[in-house]
């Protein structure tokens, strides 16, 4: 009678056990879907740095979510980040070796890197075959147009380049070398309006940028770096009033 009892109690704790881990896989995963919804919400409004944040989240919950990694990566890549980029790619190679998506990413910097380094000798015609390799493999990566429009702007073909920073632009609206490139495109073509735009916009941006950073270097306790990248900030903006106020 005791070893029956005993026998029912250890199939008891066995299936409580089989319970607790079927449970705890079910709200891992929820957890990591919902880092990623949210990496997904904040990359629609070009919050890349809260992206990635959500994304790195997902992966301390399941560090062999290859979603998160190919977003991840991706991310990394659209920001210019390409060291960052390839460890995420590599990442899900090292957890499905025969993922071609991955491998087409790796093949794209590849493509980028071999397109720098032409840019840098002088073989534009190279540089840009280079990159549309990359594009076609990476049609969403807004570096690969910069690049691409810094090496016709190189060639004096200032019309396409600025078509090339324009898309660079929809895809990382904080893209800064982009905003700089396209204002100095606009101005080298003669086009003096459109380039003080851009040159306003420029600026614009670069302080919305300085005031996200400093929002999370206050939120992670770097009260030094912030308070530095607040006073840029509210130089931008003092000198964006005064013209205003002496009109008045």
């Amino acid at each position: 009678m005791k070893e029956t009892f005993e026998f029912i109690r250890a199939q008891l704790l066995f299936f409580l056990i089989l319970f607790h881990i079927s449970s705890f896989g079910a709200f891992s995963e929820i957890v990591v879907e919902t880092h990623i919804e949210k990496a997904d919400a904040h990359a629609k409004q070009h919050d890349f740095t809260q992206a990635i944040g959500s994304l790195l989240n997902a992966l301390e919950v399941d560090p062999r979510c290859v979603e998160a990694y190919l977003k991840l990566g991706d991310l990394f890549f659209n920001i210019g980040k390409i060291g960052e980029a390839v460890e995420s790619y590599s990442g899900i190679l090292q957890i499905q070796p025969n993922t071609f998506t991955a491998q087409d990413r790796l093949n794209a910097i590849g493509h980028y890197n071999s397109g720098i380094l032409f840019a840098r000798r002088g073989n534009f015609e190279q540089a840009k075959a280079e990159y549309q390799l990359a594009i076609q493999l990476c049609p969403n990566q807004s570096f690969l147009y910069y690049q691409f429009g810094y090496t016709l702007a190189c060639q004096y073909n200032f019309s396409d380049a600025i078509s090339f920073y324009q898309k660079s632009i929809r895809l990382y609206s904080e893209n800064i070398s982009a905003h700089y490139q396209l204002t100095n495109a606009y101005f080298r073509s003669g086009n003096q309006e459109k380039g003080n735009h851009q040159l306003k916009k420029l600026r614009k941006v670069r302080a919305q940028k300085r005031f996200r950073m400093a929002e999370n270097d206050l939120k992670n306790g770097n009260i030094d770096q912030a308070r530095k990248l607040y006073n840029r900030v509210l130089v931008w903006t003092l000198n964006m009033l005064l013209p205003m106020l002496g009109s008045v």
